[in-house]
């Protein structure tokens, strides 16, 4: 994100963000994620926005209180909220939006994307390093396999029917 989006959140979800919240945002550390909502921590100012007005509004069963902002999801329906109150920038993960009943919560948003962070490493995956780009070989592999799937697939038809025609003569 840059300055100017997160100025944006700010006035829009009339709040001010936690310094630490606003260093992460400026220097996103997920590669593969940035100006998406890919990652558990969202780099969209918009979807920030739109998902954070969504959870104040009485059209959700339990209303997040104005001091709340959502930083992103766990792709399972579950948001991750900052507490703009505390400068450490507190992160609740909740239980499909129940401030009430936390799944998880960290004492700072630090605290929250280093446990974020260490949880992906732990299962061989690293957020902090972009996935190379496809190849043109990688490319041109795919659409190979694709062709040989589908030639297969119009053999075994071809092969079918002649079976079919001969046993209808017959």
């Amino acid at each position: 994100m840059t300055p100017e989006d997160l100025s944006r959140i700010e006035d829009e979800l009339g709040v001010e963000l936690p310094e630490g919240y606003r260093q992460l945002m400026l220097d996103y550390p997920f590669p593969d994620g940035k100006g998406n909502t890919n990652e558990n921590l969202w780099d969209d100012a918009d979807a920030v926005i739109e998902k954070t007005a969504l959870y104040r509004s009485p059209r959700v069963h339990n209303v997040w209180p104005s001091h709340f902002v959502y930083i992103g999801d766990d792709q399972a329906g579950c948001p991750y909220a900052i507490d703009v109150r505390e400068d450490a920038g507190p992160v609740v993960h909740t239980d499909r939006g129940d401030l009430e009943k936390p799944l998880e919560t960290w004492p700072s948003i630090d605290a929250w994307i280093k446990d974020y962070v260490e949880t992906l490493q732990a299962e061989g995956l690293d957020p902090l390093v972009a996935t190379p780009p496809e190849t043109a070989k990688d490319k041109l592999a795919h659409w190979a396999c694709m062709l040989c799937c589908l030639a297969a697939i119009l053999v075994a038809a071809l092969v079918i029917g002649l079976i079919c025609s001969y046993f209808m003569r017959n």
